[in-house]
């Protein structure tokens, strides 16, 4: 198996990928911060469409992490992100509110936060992103 330069495993990249979707596999923070590397190699985000990462307990730190890559890697074409049942809490909100007011993720239609512990704050920060109000 080859690794790159960071020591990570290289795999050829899936740039037809349209439909990802992790739903309940226990990813954990751990397993959201890697998904976060991946999302950045080889052009993963071009064509995808919908991410589905729903109860999978990323916790506010993997949620960090996949907000920032999506910001930095752009997913121009996705349609649909689904976080639901994380525990993202107010700063992975925060963190997200971030990505979408960069213009990150232009064709988004559909969110769901549902079931994160998301309170004031992070309401006032996707508020800010998703309508420019607070």
């Amino acid at each position: 198996m080859e690794t790159d330069a960071d020591g990570a495993d290289t795999y050829a990249p899936m740039h037809n990928l349209g439909l990802l979707d992790l739903e309940a596999n226990g990813l954990s923070w751990v397993g959201g911060s890697s998904l976060a590397k991946m999302l950045g190699r080889g052009g993963i985000c071009d064509k995808l469409l919908h991410l589905n990462l729903g109860c999978n307990g990323i916790g506010v730190e993997g949620a960090v992490s996949i907000a920032e890559a999506l910001r930095q890697f752009t997913c121009p074409v996705l349609q649909s992100l689904d976080l639901h049942g994380n525990g993202i809490g107010d700063d992975g909100c925060v963190a997200l509110g971030t990505t979408l007011a960069a213009g990150a993720l232009p064709n988004l239609d559909s969110l769901d936060l549902s079931a994160n512990r998301i309170e004031d704050r992070g309401c006032e920060a996707l508020g800010r992103a998703l309508f420019g109000v607070y």
